[in-house]
């Protein structure tokens, strides 16, 4: 029983550096991980920014579409031969190609366009 107090001292000495090295390493992990969370925290706003970009951008093009259309249907009902009738039919063929699906209003248009009928007349509203 003499040497337990030795064997105490030695396995003290012995584990307190590897106890400071393991101290050492988990401060390492947790200030990467507190920078990778702040980078994470960062992207996230971004990205919830961005959304609120993209959708405001988009209810404003399906907005200038619907007063687009009102415009070209109320141009087709007053002349249903003006040149650039022709003009929108190509662009909307274009823009559609076979592996798009046209818009269901937007194909109305482009069929009464090629037909050169006067369409019915609008009551949509912006």
């Amino acid at each position: 029983m003499g040497d337990l107090p030795a064997i105490i001292a030695a396995a003290a000495a012995t584990l307190t550096p590897l106890g400071v090295g393991i101290g050492f390493v988990w401060n390492k992990v947790e200030k990467r991980m507190a920078a990778i969370e702040a980078k994470a925290e960062a992207c996230e706003k971004r990205e919830a920014d961005s959304d609120a970009v993209i959708k405001r951008l988009t209810w404003e093009v399906r907005r200038d579409g619907r007063a687009t259309r009102m415009l070209f249907m109320e141009l087709h009902t007053l002349d249903p031969r003006n040149g650039t009738l022709a003009q929108v039919a190509e662009v909307l063929r274009q823009q559609y190609q076979p592996d798009l699906a046209i818009p269901e209003d937007w194909a109305d248009l482009l069929a009464k366009i090629e037909a050169g009928a006067p369409p019915a007349p609008l009551r949509e509203a912006l």
